[in-house]
């Protein structure tokens, strides 16, 4: 048996009924054989809680344990490991919302039902600082104004909104004033209020700003966060702080993808691809103080801790050290009150559909109620579930960016199985199914026309784009002779390395590229594909060593139903029409003259973005009909 590092201890008046899990040599093997076949470069660390007594807080076993590797440099995964619990933060943010509530309980009667508007200005007003084209629809500012004034904070715990994820719109620059005044408003939303569940970050970004108003005081949400949270809890190894963190691990590499010559890629072209890729270790993002992203995923943990903290959640609120009421009771039930439907159609028949609360989700596995959450965020991805009826909780955290939510959800199960006593389920072969499914559900490749048309010269697409809460971009062709653009690509060589040739093919298709200004990818790169339609690939280029390494977020998303559509200035002649054409399953418009030849149009007038948004799954896609800036999830104006 490999080498892991185990922690348990059992406090006084064990009962009878103890159930240890992580040291047995049965499970502890599963785990290492685990991590072995699925090549995993890090590790997991793993947290066991049970509750033998209801009656009593002392009747408990915990148990800890670390497998594989904290680091590159073969470190052991140890239970103090710390590692991004990404969403798992967004209870923390619900608990101190919460315990603000409770302590101003005069002033805020209503508790969760208490309205947004009350609490900030600028949520109030939001529709009136719309920007086009969200601005030309009636229907739309209605319907943004009824949020804006009638949200509650159990609309924004529960995702039912109206705003899809947006989460490619994340930027850096984003901080309090701007998020609400400018940013907010201006995405474009995917269902009406109260619609639909859509899991959004925004959303919780903004309850961040909550706990500081109620309380009526200057301190940031961190500092509130560690002073009602972590101190009274004892959890000495969670922190904001990501230069604490381990190697969370990514891949260099492409995934394979269906194509109209070679088919579907056979499942173990598809496991291969996703077990052999170079490993890639991502840098942490040093923290500031007031960081937009902590509320909705910015906590940093161990397994130790999250041991201690699924104590505290099975004891609703309680320091299971000293009995201390560090969450009000009436918090933790809310927060684990289903208020939308998150999954309304069970994807296997030993689990119910999902509802979800406040950072939490709601179900039944084989008959047993489950409360849980998960978290991803590059290089780690966590799991934290507990069984309140039965006096359980596991919590698996991995700093694996690529399969570590499978790796968490087979670890998980298998652990939920054995304290049950129940016959384990083949979580391993149904998670590598779900992969092979993903991969095989994405539309095959299209092949580029032999005779593209591209409807202007291809130097008329270069220019500054502006998305009021996406910003801006600046296109240039990769033969660009404008002086901007000659500087910025100089740097291309050395940070984004072996992507393009120092002598692009003339034949080759054009392209353009910009950086972003996003916290998920770096650089934009568009290649023409035929008319209006372009190609869009997200690279990110990483530094790890000194040495700079280009990697594939996206990867030619058109074929993913992601695609980049331009407009055009209007046709000045009456004699133009519209013809359609298919690409990737989607209808493209070109004009055409009467006489059925092409016509060319003025100018460009922008692009637009679709299937990048992250709707619901519920909601249906955009409509073709309209014009290309209707029918854009996210548009962006070309600059005059």
């Amino acid at each position: 048996m490999k080498m892991y590092y185990l922690l348990y201890f059992v406090l006084p008046f064990l009962s009878t009924a103890t159930c240890l899990i992580l040291d047995q040599e049965e499970f502890t093997t599963f785990v290492d054989d685990l991590l072995t076949e699925w090549n995993v470069p890090g590790g997991a660390s793993i947290a066991f809680v049970q509750q033998n007594d209801s009656s009593s807080s002392n009747h408990w076993v915990v148990e800890t344990a670390g497998f594989g590797n904290a680091t590159k440099y073969g470190d052991r995964m140890t239970a103090d490991s710390q590692m991004c619990i990404a969403s798992n933060s967004k209870l923390f943010t619900v608990f101190l919302v919460g315990i603000a509530l409770d302590d101003q309980k005069a002033r805020y009667p209503l508790r969760f039902k208490t309205k947004i508007c009350s609490l900030i200005p600028d949520w109030c007003t939001m529709h009136e600082r719309l920007e086009y084209p969200l601005n030309q629809n009636t229907d739309y500012f209605r319907d943004l104004k009824h949020t804006a004034t009638e949200a509650t904070i159990e609309d924004l715990m529960s995702h039912r909104t109206g705003w899809p994820r947006h989460d490619n719109s994340w930027k850096l620059s984003l901080n309090a004033s701007n998020l609400l005044s400018h940013h907010l408003p201006n995405l474009r939303r995917s269902a009406t209020f109260r619609e639909e569940w859509q899991y959004n970050n925004f959303m919780y970004a903004t309850l961040s700003f909550l706990p500081s108003i109620i309380w009526g005081t200057d301190d940031s949400f961190l500092s509130l966060v560690e002073k009602h949270i972590f101190e009274p809890l004892a959890l000495n190894e969670t922190t904001w702080d990501r230069n604490q963190l381990i190697h969370g691990f990514s891949r260099v590499g492409d995934f394979p993808r269906p194509s109209a010559e070679q088919g579907t890629p056979s499942q173990e072209d598809v496991w291969e691809a996703f077990t052999q890729g170079k490993p890639l270790v991502w840098p942490p993002e040093v923290s500031v103080e007031g960081d937009i992203v902590a509320g909705a995923g910015g906590v940093i943990s161990s397994a130790r801790d999250m041991a201690t903290w699924l104590q505290m959640l099975l004891l609703k609120g309680k320091n299971p050290t000293t009995g201390e009421q560090v969450i009000p009771s009436w918090v933790v039930d809310a927060a684990a009150t289903g208020l939308s439907v998150a999954v309304p159609h069970s994807p296997y028949p030993e689990m119910s559909p999902v509802v979800y609360g406040g950072g939490q989700m709601i179900g039944t596995y084989r008959g047993h109620q489950y409360i849980e959450h998960g978290g991803s965020t590059p290089g780690f991805m966590t799991q934290v579930i507990r069984f309140p009826n039965t006096n359980f909780g596991v919590a698996v955290l991995a700093n694996d960016d690529i399969v570590g939510s499978q790796l968490h959800d087979i670890i998980k199960w298998r652990a939920v199985d054995t304290v049950l006593g129940l016959e384990p389920l083949d979580w391993n072969t149904r998670m590598k199914n779900v992969l092979y499914q993903v991969i095989s559900a994405r539309p095959a490749i299209t092949p580029r026309p032999t005779d593209p048309t591209l409807p202007l010269p291809s130097t008329s697409f270069e220019g500054t784009y502006t998305n009021p809460s996406y910003g801006t971009v600046r296109l240039c062709l990769l033969n660009s002779t404008l002086p901007s653009c000659k500087t910025f690509l100089s740097t291309l060589p050395t940070h984004l390395p072996g992507i393009f040739p120092e002598n692009p093919d003339p034949d080759s298709p054009p392209t353009l590229i910009s950086t972003l200004e996003n916290v998920y990818s770096a650089y934009m790169i568009i290649s023409h594909y035929e008319g209006a339609v372009w190609n869009l690939t997200s690279r990110v280029s990483v530094l790890e060593e000194g040495k700079r390494t280009a990697v594939n977020l996206f990867g030619g998303l058109v074929t993913d139903g992601v695609a980049v559509e331009f407009g055009f200035e209007p046709e000045t002649t009456n004699s133009s029409r519209t013809k359609s054409f298919a690409y990737g399953g989607r209808e493209q418009e070109v004009m055409v003259s009467s006489d059925g030849g092409y016509h060319a149009p003025l100018g460009v007038k922008g692009f637009g973005l679709t299937g990048i948004w992250g709707a619901g799954a519920s909601v249906p896609p955009l409509t073709r009909e309209g014009n290309v800036v209707e029918r854009s999830e996210v548009w962006f104006s070309k600059d005059s």
